[in-house]
């Protein structure tokens, strides 16, 4: 699925970009009674071109026209078969709109909010400013971790272990090598541990994105010329590494301290209880439940087994099959009053009404329509393949008229 995604569905994580306001009424293709205006056009394809870095160019601007017909073809084709209606379709829109607030709240609020101090600007810089020559022994777990940290302290070298731990023939020949690198290279938890190190110094296991290392540092080359006047010119540089490799621990300190706040309560028998009947709650099948004293407490109130079941109830099934014991429900449960507080948060917000977001909202809302639509036509076909797909678009879009503008597409003037 994910070749179509590269063009049907290209604008779902654009946001708006400025355009010439006379652009607005513009319409470059209509689609039986939808239609696609130059100033919708010009917000996702300005935001493909700054993301994929390419240079606009007519080829570009049609193919990407295309996408979008594709999209109004699919959603033509839903509401007329009143998918929009099916309360799967209409459960997962109202949770795609609470993500994106979601999303757009943390990004506007933490993210870009996000000011690192002086001291850790200049620390960071002259990380900037390092390149490390290292090595490093990969290990799945931190048991192998532990094991192979053993071996290295009982006097075996990284050459022998690296020969029976990487698959890589340059890294099992090398001792596990890396060569040199800088800061941003490498995964954030790698570097901050391999710049903590002497050189010659092995470190503990160290757990990554992808697992565990043993980290070596052989040696490091310095610039030797550092400014005062360079360091102001990349200030923002530096802030802009440390807010994206900070924003996951930000994240949940902010949330963790609002939580403090909602003062959440809920008893260890009432937890038990709901989790001994996770199953039932979630086919929302409870009534043995309705009268029990089940209740938790927190800032929004009171919630009875009928509100903590609804709200479980709209929780994904990669989410559900999370809680697997009580202490994992209470953290759940926790969540959702904090996504609560959050979206409340968020429509106070003055960025809350800007058009650009609402337009996102409904795009969001449009593409759970689209999935389904295009599930609907392709449910027995496993696995799916391109010309699925295309064919399946191509029959579709002979059942809707299309009409496209071509001169009015290539005079429209994009501003990113």
């Amino acid at each position: 699925m994910k070749f179509c995604l590269k063009w049907i569905f290209i604008g779902i994580f654009c946001t708006a970009c400025n355009i010439q306001p006379d652009y607005n009424r513009i319409i470059l293709a209509q689609i039986g009674d939808l239609s696609i205006s130059s100033q919708n056009f010009a917000w996702f394809y300005a935001d493909f071109l700054l993301r994929s870095g390419v240079a606009d160019n007519l080829l570009f601007r049609n193919q990407f026209l295309e996408s979008e017909i594709d999209r109004k073809v699919l959603l033509l084709v839903g509401d007329s078969l009143e998918f929009n209606k099916v309360s799967q379709v209409q459960e997962k829109m109202v949770i795609a709109e609470k993500q994106l607030i979601l999303n757009e709240y943390f990004h506007r609020e933490i993210f870009l909010k996000y000011q690192a101090s002086d001291s850790l600007l200049r620390q960071t810089f002259k990380k900037s400013k390092i390149k490390l020559h290292a090595r490093h022994l990969y290990c799945s777990s931190l048991e192998v971790a532990n094991q192979v940290s053993s071996q290295l302290s009982a006097g075996s070298t990284f050459e022998e272990l690296a020969k029976g731990i990487f698959r890589d023939s340059t890294l099992a020949a090398s001792g596990g090598d890396m060569g040199y690198f800088s800061l941003g290279d490498m995964d954030p938890d790698f570097e901050d541990a391999a710049f903590a190190l002497a050189d010659g110094e092995i470190s503990h296991p160290v757990k990554t994105s992808r697992g565990y290392s043993i980290i070596q540092v052989i040696d490091r080359w310095m610039e030797p010329m550092i400014s005062e006047q360079d360091f102001q010119l990349h200030k923002d540089d530096m802030n802009a590494i440390l807010r994206s490799r900070n924003i996951q621990s930000r994240k949940q300190k902010w949330t963790d301290s609002l939580a403090q706040t909602l003062q959440i309560e809920i008893t260890d028998d009432n937890l038990h209880q709901l989790f001994d009947n996770k199953a039932t709650i979630i086919q929302n099948d409870f009534h043995a439940l309705l009268d029990s004293k089940i209740e938790m407490k927190s800032k929004f109130g009171k919630w009875g087994i009928s509100d903590i079941a609804a709200r479980l109830n709209r929780l994904s099934s990669s989410q559900v099959k999370l809680i697997e014991s009580p202490q994992k429900l209470r953290e759940s449960l926790r969540g959702i009053v904090v996504k609560e507080k959050i979206l409340q948060l968020a429509q106070s917000k003055k960025w809350y009404d800007l058009p650009e977001i609402q337009w996102n909202i409904n795009r969001q809302k449009e593409d759970v329509l689209i999935f389904y639509t295009i599930d609907h036509f392709l449910k027995d076909i496993k696995p799916r393949l391109k010309v699925d797909y295309t064919g399946l678009l191509q029959r579709l879009r002979e059942k809707v008229s299309v009409q496209i503008h071509a001169e009015k597409v290539q005079e429209l003037k994009i501003i990113s």
